[in-house]
């Protein structure tokens, strides 16, 4: 609440002609944010290779998980993914309902998780921990 009435002192400032030093705490945009752009960059082709590997990498996958194992497996048309946990086989589609990433097993925690955002499922898909906002959806 209180940078809202700074940021209308600042407006009101510019517009009638006065000087405020604080101001431009609040301006939209300055030339340093440049500095930041090759971290940007670097962090958004590692997440756009994560996803394209995701994708990818199943393809040559071993199709059987062992016990307290998750693999997934399958042309990326079809994709799915299986593991087994306490004697139970479950099968559910790997791809994150966040932005679409593909899951990997964890195998400390019997868990999938995805790599772009860090989302978490349980075994069945349930969703554990965000950004995502649901569960991975059933394998059909």
């Amino acid at each position: 609440m209180t940078n809202g009435v700074a940021a209308a002192f600042a407006l009101s400032g510019q517009i009638l002609g006065g000087n405020m030093s604080w101001a431009s705490a609040f301006a939209a945009w300055s030339p340093h944010e440049l500095l930041g752009l090759a971290t940007a960059l670097k962090q958004n082709l590692s997440v756009g290779y994560h996803m394209a590997k995701g994708w990818l990498a199943p393809l040559a996958a071993d199709r059987a998980p062992a016990e307290g194992q998750g693999v997934v497996a399958g042309p990326p048309w079809h994709l799915h993914a299986d593991s087994i946990v306490d004697g139970v086989k479950r099968t559910v589609s790997p791809v994150c309902p966040h932005l679409g990433g593909i899951v990997h097993w964890n195998d400390a925690d019997c868990a999938w998780e995805c790599p772009l955002h860090g989302s978490r499922f349980a075994p069945d898909g349930t969703l554990l921990e965000g950004p995502a906002t649901g569960d991975l959806a059933a394998f059909r």
